[in-house]
């Protein structure tokens, strides 16, 4: 990672020039026949005041700003020189709890400006990590610095999703600059951020980084994001969020502007559904009071591949359900399959017979007819054709089904 480009930028106001006592005459100032000359700010170069913090001798806040500021006075130093003072200021300053958290917030400032607000040779020997005597807080608002300072938004991104906290709200609970370019950056790595399969609170934490961004930044982090999830749990709000702004119910939707792949992707979400949404359904088909034609037999035999299926349901990447027609009206007042996101096949001898289940686990498809005297499972190994077949199309039913050649 490369360092950012330390232009460097004063949040206050800079120091002012100070003329040598010597070119002022008495009264104002200069040196009195016979007295000594006294040393003044202007004749303190940066090795001087670091040599006193060095010796524990207390310097002044202008001394301090000069130290932490003044970049212009280490570049005038050679390479060992440069490295001796860094290490003294870095050590003093880490000792010195409250100047070190309001540097954080100086440094966090002027990123959010677009500036370096301190000196770069400084910014480029940030510690690995902090004191162990250093609050949790100021560990972590050092954690963000270090990533902002090597321009690794990513990271920052990553953090924030940890705690599961509003990138805005982060910064603002540390009462740092909670709006900026530092800001901006961290929301466009939001999709970069989010893991494999993420989970609602992961996408509603997404959801708030595309609040303050352009809709080119977040169609791109939505190609991204759309590699990743396999599911979107109904009702959530990201699942709300999709139907309104992505599906191609009119013209201003993001669905006409989003790649084959990612359309494809989002048809999918209303086909696939969890397994524990299949328990849910086979639970309420084995109550003898919603199908009073069940024996007691059926019931075994059902409960019996729901709990078998059960036991491998964290294995499960995807699961989509087929449900008879009959089926659908046994449940219709018992629950609303479309927060279930099953999918409903029209009466035919093929599809009445069984509900039909398919798991996708590792490299393989299973699919299985719940219902029957025998164990009726066919495995498959993956290809894109058959995942798109199967996952993708709104016309799968038990006559599809049935044409596929188990391995």
């Amino acid at each position: 990672m490369t360092y950012i480009n330390h232009k460097v930028w004063f949040i206050e106001p800079e120091i002012p020039h100070i003329p040598y006592l010597s070119q002022l005459q008495p009264p104002l100032g200069g040196i009195i026949d016979g007295h000594s000359s006294a040393v003044t700010i202007d004749d303190k170069d940066i090795r001087y005041i670091a040599d006193r913090l060095k010796n524990k001798q207390k310097i002044s806040e202008i001394e301090w700003l000069i130290l932490l500021r003044s970049e212009e006075k280490y570049l005038l130093l050679d390479h060992s020189e440069q490295s001796i003072i860094v290490a003294i200021v870095w050590t003093n300053l880490l000792l010195d709890e409250p100047r070190f958290q309001q540097f954080l917030l100086k440094i966090i400032a002027g990123f959010a400006r677009g500036f370096s607000s301190m000196a770069g040779t400084l910014l480029k020997a940030f510690p690995a990590r902090t004191t162990s005597k250093h609050p949790e807080k100021t560990k972590q608002l050092s954690e963000i610095v270090k990533h902002l300072i090597k321009g690794d938004y990513l990271s920052g991104a990553k953090k924030m999703l940890d705690s599961n906290t509003e990138v805005a709200l982060w910064f603002s609970s540390y009462g740092a600059d909670s709006a900026g370019e530092h800001v901006e950056a961290i929301y466009t790595q939001a999709g970069a951020a989010l893991p494999m399969s993420p989970d609602s609170e992961a996408l509603a934490w997404w959801l708030t980084c595309q609040r303050n961004i352009e809709d080119k930044q977040t169609l791109a982090q939505l190609e991204l994001l759309l590699a990743k999830v396999n599911y979107v749990q109904p009702g959530c709000e990201f699942d709300e969020w999709i139907q309104i702004h992505c599906l191609p119910d009119n013209a201003d939707t993001f669905w006409y502007q989003l790649s084959e792949f990612a359309q494809q992707k989002l048809k999918s979400f209303y086909h696939v559904t969890t397994f524990k949404s299949v328990k849910k359904i086979f639970d309420a088909l084995c109550d003898t009071s919603t199908d009073p034609n069940l024996t007691e037999t059926h019931v075994r035999n059902l409960a019996g591949r729901t709990s078998f299926w059960a036991d491998y349901s964290e294995s499960f990447v995807r699961v989509r359900f087929l449900l008879t027609q009959r089926s659908k009206e046994l449940l219709a007042n018992k629950m609303d399959l479309r927060q279930e996101r099953v999918t409903i096949m029209v009466p035919h001898y093929s599809n009445d017979a069984s509900e039909i289940c398919i798991f996708e686990i590792g490299s393989y498809i299973f699919i299985e007819r719940f219902r029957g005297s025998d164990f009726d499972l066919g495995i498959f190994l993956k290809s894109a054709a058959l995942e798109k077949l199967l996952f993708d199309s709104d016309g799968l039913d038990g006559r599809v089904v049935a044409q596929l050649t188990p391995e």
